[in-house]
This record gives C-alpha cells, structure tokens and sequence, in this order.
C-alpha cells in the first residue's frame, strides 16, 4: 500500500477497510467502490487508489464481475438488454459490457424468455389480446428483443388454441 505518500496512515487504511467491508457484502465494481469511498467522505484522490490498488491485487474485476452478472440473467428471467444495462448501471465500461453479453449469453434468447413467462402466463387473466399485449410489455421491460417477444407470443397463442380446441 502507498499510504506512505504525504497521506495519513489512518485515512488510507480506513479507506481500505471501508471498501473491503463494502466488498464483502457482493462482489462489486471499480466505479462502484469509488463512488462508494466518496458517500463516505473520502477524497476522490483516496477512493481512486483504494479501488486501483484493489483491482491490482484481483479483489475487485470488472471483466469477473460482468461474466458473473451475465451468467446469472438468464437463470433470473433477464434478457440481453437489461443484462447489458445492468452492467452499464454498476460501472462496467462499455466494451466490457458488450462483449460480456456477447460471449456469456447463451445463443437461444426464446427458451430463456419462455421460462420466464411460464408462471406468469398462467397467473394472468383476461382477454388474450389483452394478455398478449402486457406480457408484451413485462417481457420488454425484461430486456427480451422485439423479435424475441413476438415468437413467444406466437408460441403461446399457439398453444392456448391447441389446448381450446377439443
């Protein structure tokens, strides 16, 4: 550690020690523990070289971090999209974000949408049209693509007629 450099011992490490803490409940981001220092009333310069000197030493990984996340979206009902944007929301750059979804997400986003909407469908009530049109909208508000949502739609009109006709 560098606390050696014009800066209070106690500072640093209480800073550091902040953070460890702060980790320690989940996995977290650069961004996220640098914004975190400074809730906490460090100096930006501080949080800066807490969370680099914690990313040096493999405590915190962005790259680790939004595979994590990634690998877990379709598992919670989460669509491309949202998983990208929760990386976005947490700190992970960009590039990182994208190429995390592209590489960990698996191919077939249909299967992943469909087991969402199992329970849902069934809890659902209503006019199909109308069922149609807010599972439409939850499965949107999921991260599911456009063309994503219409086949599931499809595929459910499909079998609620299968199943109405004797």
């Amino acid at each position: 550690m560098d606390a050696e450099k014009g800066k209070g011992e106690g500072i640093y490490s209480g800073a550091l020690s902040r953070a460890l803490f702060f980790i320690g409940i989940k996995e977290r981001s650069k961004r996220e523990v640098v914004e975190y220092l400074l809730r906490k009333g460090y100096s930006q310069e501080d949080a800066g070289e807490v969370a680099c000197y914690l990313e040096r030493k493999g405590i915190i990984d962005d790259e680790r971090l939004a595979e994590a996340i990634v690998i877990r979206a379709p598992l919670r009902g989460i669509g491309r999209a949202r998983a990208k944007s929760e990386l976005l929301s947490r700190g992970i750059e960009r590039d990182m974000a994208s190429s995390a979804v592209e590489e960990f997400y698996p191919e077939n986003e249909i299967d992943i949408a469909l087991r969402a909407v199992s329970s849902y469908w069934d809890r659902k009530s209503g006019q199909e049209d109308v069922k149609e049109r807010r599972l439409a909208q939850w499965l949107a508000r999921r991260g599911f693509s456009p063309a994503t949502i219409m086949r599931v739609v499809e595929r459910l009109r499909e079998e609620s007629l299968a199943d109405s006709t004797p």
